[in-house]
C-alpha cells in the first residue's frame, strides 16, 4: 500500500484537509487521466473508492523514503486559452504523461488565500506542504515518462510556491490579447459568466496594490469588465514574479499556436524537455486531438472552425467588446496592454 501511495498512478492525490490532517487519496484507472479534461468532481472512469492517510504518516514516509520530488513541466495560462487542447497534444505515451487541472492544486490555492487572509501564512509550512502534495501527486505510468500538468488558472497563486519546492521544473504561460479573452468569454455558458467578478476580486489581491482598487466594488460590475481585469491580473501576477522565476517561464501567445503549431510545438517540445522527434511532432500536427474540442470528444474542432465562431461572436458582441476595451483604457491607460505583454515577452 505504501509502494501505491507513493508510486502508483492509479492512486490519485485528490486533496488535502489541513483541520483533519489528512490526505485524500481517489482510485483511479489510466483512462481517468486520458479521458478526463478535468482530474476534479468531473473526472472520468473513477471508482468512487477513496483512501485517507494521516498527513503525519503521510509526511514521514516521503521523508524516511527520501522520496525526491520528480521534475515537472507545467501548463500554466489565464484561462479559455486551448491549455486543454496543448495538453493533450503533448500527451505521449512512452514519452510523456498529462494531467489536466487535479483538484488537489486547487485546494491549495484556495488554502493559501484563506490563510494569508486570515494572518495565519507560515511560509516555512506552506513550502513543505507544496513539495509533499507536488510530490505525492506527480506519477507515471512508465519511469521515462516527463510528467506534464496542466493546472486551473485559479491555482496561478502557485506558481512561485511550485518553481521554489522543485527548481528543476519547467514550465510555459499560455495567454492571448485582450480582445481575444473577451471574444472566448462570451462564448461561455451564464454559470461561467456570473462567476468573473468574483474572481477579479480574488486575483486583485495577489498582485500589488494599485490606487484604482480602494473601495472599488468588484461584485458589481458586468461580465467582460471583469474579463478585463482577470486577463489583467493573471498577466501582471506572472511579471511581478521574482526574475529568478519569471524567467524560466516560457509565455506563448496561444493564436500563435493555432497559426504555426509546428513552430510553437518545437518551441515548447525544447523548452519543457520533453525530447519529441519530427515525427512526434508531425504525428501530433495531424492527430484526432488536433480536429476535436478538447473538453467534447464528440464535436469537430480546428482552426478555421474556431476561428469562424470567434468572428461571429465578435460581429455579434462588437459594441460591448469595444465598450469594455475602452473602459479598460481608461483604468489603466491607452498602451497598458501593449506594455504588459510587452513586458511579458522581453526576457524571450
Amino acid at each position: 500500500m505504501k509502494e501505491d501511495l507513493l508510486f502508483n498512478p492509479n492512486y490519485l492525490l485528490h486533496d488535502v484537509d489541513l483541520i483533519k490532517h489528512e490526505y485524500t487519496f481517489m482510485d483511479v484507472t489510466k483512462k481517468t487521466y486520458t479521458d478526463s479534461s478535468f482530474l476534479d468532481m468531473r473526472m472520468e472512469h473513477a471508482s468512487g473508492k477513496n483512501w485517507l492517510v494521516t498527513m503525519p504518516l503521510m509526511n514521514k514516509i516521503i521523508q524516511d523514503e527520501k522520496i525526491k520530488t520528480k521534475p515537472v513541466r507545467y501548463i500554466f495560462h489565464i484561462s479559455f486559452v486551448a491549455s486543454t487542447l496543448l495538453s493533450r497534444c503533448l500527451n505521449k505515451p512512452g514519452k510523456t504523461f498529462s494531467l489536466r487541472e487535479p483538484w488537489i492544486l486547487r485546494r491549495l490555492a484556495d488554502t493559501k488565500r484563506g490563510l494569508v487572509n486570515s494572518g495565519q501564512f507560515d511560509t516555512k509550512l506552506w513550502l513543505a506542504l507544496v513539495k509533499n502534495c507536488e510530490t505525492l501527486l506527480v506519477k507515471n505510468y512508465e519511469e521515462k515518462e516527463k510528467v506534464i500538468i496542466k493546472p486551473t488558472n485559479v491555482a496561478n497563486n502557485l506558481i512561485e510556491d511550485l518553481k521554489i519546492v522543485n527548481p528543476e521544473s519547467k514550465s510555459i504561460f499560455l495567454y492571448t490579447d485582450l480582445h481575444k479573452f473577451l471574444i472566448t468569454n462570451l462564448n461561455k455558458t451564464t454559470e461561467t459568466k456570473l462567476k468573473m467578478p468574483l474572481l477579479a476580486k480574488i486575483l486583485s489581491r495577489e498582485t500589488s496594490h494599485e490606487p484604482w482598487m480602494k473601495g472599488f466594488d468588484f461584485e458589481n460590475i458586468d461580465h467582460l469588465k471583469a474579463c478585463c481585469l482577470i486577463w489583467y491580473f493573471h498577466l501582471k501576477q506572472l511579471i511581478e514574479l521574482p526574475k529568478e522565476i519569471s524567467t524560466r517561464i516560457l509565455p506563448i501567445n496561444i493564436e500563435s499556436f493555432f497559426k504555426e503549431p509546428k513552430v510553437i510545438l518545437q518551441a515548447v517540445n525544447t523548452h519543457l524537455g520533453l525530447v519529441f522527434n519530427e515525427d512526434d511532432i508531425s504525428e501530433i500536427i495531424n492527430s484526432p486531438t488536433m480536429s476535436k474540442n478538447a473538453k467534447s470528444n464528440s464535436e469537430t474542432f480546428n482552426a478555421s472552425i474556431r476561428n469562424t465562431k470567434y468572428q461571429e461572436i465578435e460581429i455579434n458582441n462588437i459594441e460591448e467588446i469595444n465598450q469594455a476595451t475602452r473602459w479598460f483604457s481608461g483604468v489603466f491607460g491607452e498602451k497598458a496592454e501593449q506594455r504588459l505583454i510587452s513586458t511579458l515577452n522581453k526576457e524571450w
